[in-house]
Order: C-alpha cells, then sequence, then structure tokens
C-alpha cells in the first residue's frame, strides 16, 4: 500500500511538473580570461536556422524582450538578414565562405550594432525512462477471515512499471564584442519537456539573459 501511494504520488508530481512548462538549465559556460563586463550600445540577437524563419522570429524577439527588460538594448537580426544572402540557392551550405563572410560584417556595419548574441540548437533528444513496479507483500496468517484476506491481497498484488518519455533541445550560445570581432562568453543548455515553441522560447530565453546578467558578462 505505501508503495502503491509512492507511485500514485510520483504521476501526480510529474503531471504537476510537466503542466508548469519547459525547464532550462544550464550545462556549462565559459567566459574569455580577462573579460571585463561592459556596457553594450546595442546587441543583435542571431538565432542561427536555415530554414524555419517562424521559429528564428519567436526565438530572437523573445530573447531581445528579455534583454530590454533588464536594460539592455538589443534588436533582432531577422528583419535584417536574410539566410539568402549566404545561401542564394537554398542548398543548406555557404559555397563561397569569403564572399559570406565580407556580406554578414557588412550587414553587422549597417546595422550599427557592437555585440551580437548568437543562438543554435545544437541537438534535440527524446529519453525514455523505465519506472520498474512495485510490490508489497509480508506473510499472513490462513486463519484470516475472507473478507480481511481479499482486501490484504489486494492492496499486495504486483504494480506494473511504466515509461516516461523526456524531450530535450540543446542550445549553444556565445556573447561576441564586435569591436575585437571574438567570441568572450559560450554557455551550453538544455530545455527540458518544452509543449510548444513558444515555451521553449519563453524558459530559454529567461534562463540565458539570467545567466549572462548574473556571470556579469553583460551591464544592464
Amino acid at each position: 500500500m505505501k508503495k502503491a501511494i509512492l507511485f500514485i504520488t510520483a504521476l501526480i508530481i510529474s503531471s504537476v511538473i510537466y503542466s508548469c512548462g519547459a525547464l532550462t538549465y544550464i550545462n556549462d559556460t565559459w567566459q574569455k580570461p580577462g573579460y571585463a563586463a561592459r556596457k553594450y550600445n546595442k546587441i543583435v540577437v542571431w538565432a542561427v536556422f536555415k530554414d524555419n524563419l517562424f521559429a528564428r522570429r519567436v526565438l530572437e524577439d523573445k530573447i531581445v524582450s528579455e534583454l530590454k527588460l533588464q536594460g539592455v538594448n538589443a534588436v533582432p537580426s531577422y528583419d535584417k538578414f536574410s539566410n539568402d544572402l549566404l545561401d542564394p540557392n537554398k542548398t543548406g551550405k555557404i559555397e563561397n565562405e569569403e564572399e559570406g563572410e565580407e556580406i554578414l560584417m557588412k550587414a553587422v556595419k549597417d546595422m550599427g550594432v557592437d555585440g551580437a548574441l548568437v543562438i543554435s540548437v545544437k541537438d534535440i533528444k527524446k529519453d525514455s525512462y523505465y519506472e520498474p513496479g512495485y510490490s508489497y507483500w509480508t506473510p499472513r496468517y490462513y486463519s484470516m477471515p475472507f473478507r480481511r484476506y481479499y482486501i490484504s491481497t489486494y492492496d499486495r498484488v504486483y504494480g506494473p512499471g511504466y515509461y516516461t518519455t523526456s524531450s530535450l533541445v540543446y542550445f549553444e550560445s556565445g556573447l561576441f564584442d564586435l569591436n575585437k570581432e571574438e567570441l568572450i562568453y559560450s554557455v551550453i543548455s538544455e530545455t527540458v519537456n518544452p509543449t510548444s515553441l513558444k515555451d521553449i522560447a519563453n524558459s530559454f530565453s529567461t534562463t540565458l539573459v539570467k545567466t549572462l546578467l548574473e556571470d556579469k558578462v553583460l551591464i544592464k
């Protein structure tokens, strides 16, 4: 009976957690040695998606919104830079890298930004976990009446195990100082059990911006 209660409790807790939306965790961070936090005049948020402009817009807009709420001036890139400029034939590859770099830096200059926050999805996984079954048994006296025997037997039968599935989205985010054209901060994160693109964007952007400020990479 005790294990049955624990089993049911676990299901309730799981349903409550999942109903609260996605959770984002920071797995690792790197900061350029000797870097001193500075206030950027304007940061462009750049989500690298090859063929999903909608996802790019949703993610960039949410991160920009979070940065502005924290007093950091930021703009999205999707309305200023199209992937067609680098990949006009839509092959998924940049055929002329040198020319691509020139196009990219011209766009950055035209935006008037001195910082770039580049976001990319590195992996998406679905993991299944098996929760083993439970059983509760103690010796009973054979003189036990039918009614008590039946009730106690029902409470002690084996409870089957079950599978739970977790969805994981891994992001890599890098902050660049465009005046020096160098990476100053990088963070690897995972967003767990998102229910929608909006859910991913909300959880990821909040955690990312919070981390950038707490690690004193950005100054408001």
